[in-house]
């Protein structure tokens, strides 16, 4: 079997009557494409891109040419494991036991996870590499996460990770709720503070705002009607002039498609702040919205816009919390059905209007304060935080406040570890110090599979995706990291230029030189592993939400990160001292998330294929095992079905499955006739292979304990994934059932191994 890996396939070729380089020619690796242009420079002409977007150049090269690393003899042999939280994690556990005990997962060059399938196999190349005192050879020595293995023991006691104890949940709940109210605190004041410098020319150019007079309302000026109708008449005139004279030209053309889109909604701008913005002032004043009229509270107009907006937020969020929409009662009833489609169609609606109607108060309740005379107390008080929020956005970092870091901790306490010998020559597994985590780079070692962790890295530019993808693949290994369209760059290189340690660290670290100063930009395993599981976030590829997307950056439910562009590191085009900073919620909230930005906005590796099948087949795998415990329903086979659309899209790789394979037992909601089955993978160079797919579905011959489980808890082995709170009896059911599909699946006769377990 080749041992070829990936960044070490064919070089480029050479050109005719040149003479051979003094040194190998850097080695090529799926994600080395050309970058796409840059955006237009300027605000203007970004601006008037916005209503005719356009992608020049090619976006996708040749993605159906891949797999790019075809092996020069022989097979390649793929692991994947899905994601699905800790549901996922204990599935493939149990999963990749049964496949060491086999032989397989020594004799693999790929093991690939994907969120909650990238808990298991970092952990599990994490126990791999750093026991080094451990005798790997021996039959005897119980597999990484094995049973009898220590750091399973570690990891059944700890199932509840996220928040363990009372305290641990209280703890996790100050911490959520602290991250919220930093984030509103953040966005309303900028809001607050811009509202109140716009009210101050508000004042100047509406009298009558000034006065504050709650019986004359704000008298508009004639100027007022000229600039509306002026950006409006010039706006429907380029349109006309298309519509009728249609210019041959190209670029004429879009010049006035632009000049059209951007004069109209000039017009419509101009409208809503010399019209709306001014009666809505007015009647914020003499109106009692969102408070009683009590004593000092109805003459407070700051405070009733602010009460207005969290009232509003409230109201409108507790169908969110509480509305379980079209899913759950879809089944009861044409009338029941229709209800719960009116319910869903009304609680998007609510929901997409939610935030900016909450930020609409806010604004106007600065504009309020800021139309009147300015006293000496109120100029100081804007100027101070004008100040304030100027040296917090020079200096502040929004990852910090979301819950990402929580998240990433929470899991280095369990899924960090080792296997150690004690001096009484007794195995236990003990937890890697924090600071004290290995390096991506470090994880390789001589019969183990290299590491996969996929994520997705979200992309806004019109044309470099399909329309409802918006994302592409991001992953970590060992030696590189990237993906097709954002490009590729050795990880040692990535990790040493995007390396900035905080001063006041450094200052410690000089008092006391035991102390370990950490980067700001961590890219350690479990980091990437956080990123990788980043499940909610603004931006979330295929399962993007706009309608929910400001609602989501205001309430702080942001794990996604925004890491170093790829292509700037790899030209050196990147500036070590360049630092997320707050400005970037704004591109949240309007999901921005341009390929050639000096950031990238990287997820859950589900938003763009929830398998990790697809970089299995990038990288010409032949034989794939695949361990899906995505969250389908009982019968569904959603997720595999991307997968497949996906991999025949995108690399012309086609795969024969049979749906009836994986069919329910007659008469039965979550029993299956088989939990796997097997494929043939047809590649477009006409080479073919094996795709083992192996679900975390229960047959009526399974084993006892789990069937009297699943007759106790009928939501057993479909539990969703926003329960990350297991019991040992739940994390176990998990496990032994990922063991039993395995061994089941390898007992099949039609299930191939690997060649090189015949030598």
């Amino acid at each position: 079997m080749s041992s070829t890996k990936p960044g070490t396939g064919s070089t480029a070729p050479k050109s005719p009557g040149a003479a051979p380089p003094a040194t190998p020619p850097p080695t090529t690796w799926p994600e080395d494409y050309a970058l796409p242009p840059r955006p237009p420079r300027g605000l203007g002409r970004k601006l008037r891109t916005v209503f005719l977007p356009e992608a020049t150049g090619p976006c996708q090269p040749r993605l159906g040419a891949t797999p790019k690393m075809p092996p020069a003899d022989g097979e390649r042999v793929g692991i994947c494991c899905s994601g699905g939280g800790l549901r996922s994690a204990s599935f493939a556990l149990g999963g990749l036991s049964v496949l060491w005990r086999q032989g397989i997962l020594r004799r693999a060059d790929l093991l690939a996870g994907v969120s909650g399938g990238s808990y298991a196999v970092t952990a599990a190349t994490m126990v791999r590499t750093q026991s080094t005192d451990v005798d790997w050879s021996s039959d005897e020595t119980p597999a990484p996460f094995g049973i009898g293995s220590p750091e399973l023991d570690y990891l059944r006691n700890r199932t509840d990770y996220l928040a363990p104890g009372i305290m641990g949940r209280w703890n996790m709940f100050i911490r959520l709720v602290t991250g919220i109210l930093v984030n509103l605190a953040v966005i309303n004041a900028v809001v607050w503070v811009l509202a109140a410098v716009v009210g101050r020319l508000y004042g100047e150019w509406f009298p009558g705002l000034a006065e504050n007079d709650p019986l004359q309302r704000p008298v508009h000026r004639s100027a007022d009607l000229w600039i509306v109708l002026g950006l409006l008449t010039a706006g429907v005139a380029c349109s006309l002039v298309d519509l009728f004279f249609r210019p041959a030209d190209d670029v004429t053309w879009r010049r006035l498609v632009r000049w059209s889109g951007t004069l109209l909604f000039a017009a419509l701008v101009a409208a809503f702040a010399l019209y709306a913005v001014p009666l809505l002032v007015w009647a914020l004043r003499n109106g009692k919205f969102g408070l009683p009229s009590g004593k000092g509270v109805s003459n407070n107009p700051t405070a009733r816009g602010v009460a207005s907006s969290l009232v509003a937020m409230v109201a409108a969020g507790l169908p969110l919390l509480l509305g379980r929409g079209q899913a759950t009662i879809a089944k009861v009833g044409k009338l029941r059905k229709a209800s719960a489609k009116l319910f869903a169609v009304l609680q998007k609606l609510l929901i997409a209007v939610l935030a900016p109607l909450g930020l609409l108060a806010v604004f106007l309740s600065g504009v309020d304060v800021g139309s009147k005379p300015w006293t000496s107390r109120l100029t100081v008080g804007v100027i101070v935080a004008g100040v304030l929020l100027v040296l917090f956005f020079r200096a502040a970092n929004p990852i910090a406040w979301s819950a990402q870091p929580f998240y990433k901790r929470r899991l280095r306490t369990v899924f960090c570890v080792k296997r150690e010998r004690q001096d009484d020559g007794t195995v236990v597994a003990a937890a890697i110090p924090y600071g004290h985590e290995p390096e991506l780079p470090a994880l390789k070692a001589e019969g183990w599979p290299e590491l996969l962790i996929c994520a997705s890295a979200n992309v806004s530019d019109t044309g470099m995706t399909p329309p409802g993808l918006g994302v592409t693949s991001f992953v970590f290994t060992a030696d590189r990291l990237g993906g097709p369209l954002v490009g590729s760059v050795s990880t040692t290189e990535y990790a040493e230029a995007i390396r900035v340690v905080r001063g006041m660290q450094k200052l410690r670290k000089r008092l006391s030189p035991r102390y370990v100063a950490t980067s700001v930009r961590d890219l350690s395993p479990l980091s990437a592993v956080s990123i990788s599981g980043a499940a909610v976030a603004p931006s979330m590829g295929r399962m993007n939400m706009p309608a929910y997307r400001m609602l989501i950056t205001l309430f702080n439910l942001r794990l996604g990160v925004w890491l170093p562009n790829p292509r700037l590191v790899k030209t050196n085009a990147w500036d070590r001292k360049r630092l997320v900073r707050p400005g970037y919620l704004l591109k949240e909230m309007l999901g921005s998330n341009g390929l050639t930005s000096p950031f990238l906005y990287v997820s859950d590796g589900g938003h763009y294929e929830n398998l990790g099948l697809v970089e299995l087949l990038r990288r010409g795998c032949t034989l794939v095992y695949c361990l899906d415990a995505s969250g389908d329903p009982p019968g569904g086979n959603h997720t595999l079905g991307q997968a497949l659309a996906l991999a025949r899209s995108e690399l012309g790789v086609t795969i024969d499955v049979s749906a009836a394979d994986l069919a329910l037992v007659d008469g039965s909601d979550t029993l299956v006739e088989a939990a796997h089955t097997v494929a043939t993978i047809h590649f477009p160079d006409g080479r073919t292979g094996t795709l083992v797919y192996m679900r975390k579905s229960l047959t009526a011959d399974g084993p006892l304990d789990l069937l009297a489980y699943q007759k106790a808890r009928p939501v057993f082995p479909y539990d969703g994934t926003g329960d990350q709170f297991y019991d040992v009896e739940q994390f176990e059911a998990y496990r032994a059932l990922g063991e039993f599909v395995a061994t089941r699946a390898l007992a099949d006769s039609a299930v191939p191994r690997p060649a090189s377990m015949a030598t």
